[in-house]
């Protein structure tokens, strides 16, 4: 699907494969895809921190861990990117 203009990736997510992911699959999103819980059980998600609600150690830990194995796929990306291996209209 291409989208005309900016269209943010959950969207684009939720009108796509959204529904056709497999329930076993373990998705690790970041906090533009807050809600994903609600249509994929089976996802990883970063606590989010406000001024009400400050984290814990072990809630830094838990962001920490799912930082350092998501860093693989953004750099990943970030080449792709950078390098145009993939043409835009895709």
């Amino acid at each position: 699907m291409q989208a005309k203009g900016s269209a943010h990736d959950f969207k684009l997510y939720k009108e796509t494969i959204g529904k056709n992911v497999d329930e076993s699959k373990v998705l690790q999103v970041d906090l533009g895809y807050i809600g994903i819980d609600k249509l994929h059980a089976n996802s990883l998600i970063p606590i989010k921190e406000s001024k009400n609600h400050k984290l814990t150690k072990r809630e830094k830990a838990y962001n920490k861990k799912l930082a350092r194995q998501r860093v693989v796929v953004e750099h990943v990306n970030a080449k792709i990117k950078t390098f145009k291996i993939l043409p835009e209209s895709v």
